[in-house]
């Protein structure tokens, strides 16, 4: 199955943008709501009833927190813009819970041509068979654009083109 899709780069910028929102604001306060947390926590160590409600709540916050941040990596991981597509790829993987090869150039490409891979690459590994123990993704550039094949135990489940010039 071959595909060709345009990726608007406005679209990916306000991705990339809402992930940094949500990072530096909501994210920074949950985190410092946590540690005031701690703090009281540690106060009301004399008080058994109030510590261990504290650290419920405490452990909810840091729940919601990891929450956040999991959506937040959904809507633009961080690592594929300070790293590049390989290692957010390889993160991706190793996330996924069954062996992942990877064939990804080292060159860094546009930040849209590099999210639409990404998300591309996540979306098609999400739809993997249930019971598949491996898969394979080969990005390579053929001409104008990014050719991401990716199969599992030997069947080809998607062949799709991104331009990236």
């Amino acid at each position: 199955m071959t595909e060709q899709r345009e990726y608007d780069s406005v679209g990916w910028a306000r991705r990339k943008s809402l992930e940094q929102q949500l990072h530096d604001g909501p994210a920074l306060r949950l985190a410092a709501l946590a540690l005031r947390l701690g703090v009281c926590r540690h106060r009301a160590a004399h008080d058994e009833r109030v510590h261990d409600c504290l650290s419920g709540v405490q452990d909810e916050l840091h729940e919601v927190l990891e929450e956040l941040r999991a959506l937040a990596g959904q809507i633009y991981p961080p690592v594929l813009a300070t790293a590049g597509l390989a290692a957010a790829l390889e993160a991706l993987a190793e996330r996924h819970g069954i062996p992942v090869a990877m064939q990804v150039p080292a060159q860094r490409f546009d930040a849209a041509v590099e999210a639409a891979v990404y998300f591309e690459v996540a979306d098609r590994l999400a739809k993997l068979p249930e019971g598949a123990v491996a898969a394979n993704v080969s990005i390579q550039r053929s001409g104008p654009d990014l050719v991401v094949a990716i199969n599992s135990d030997e069947h080809d489940l998607s062949l799709v083109r991104i331009p990236c010039e």
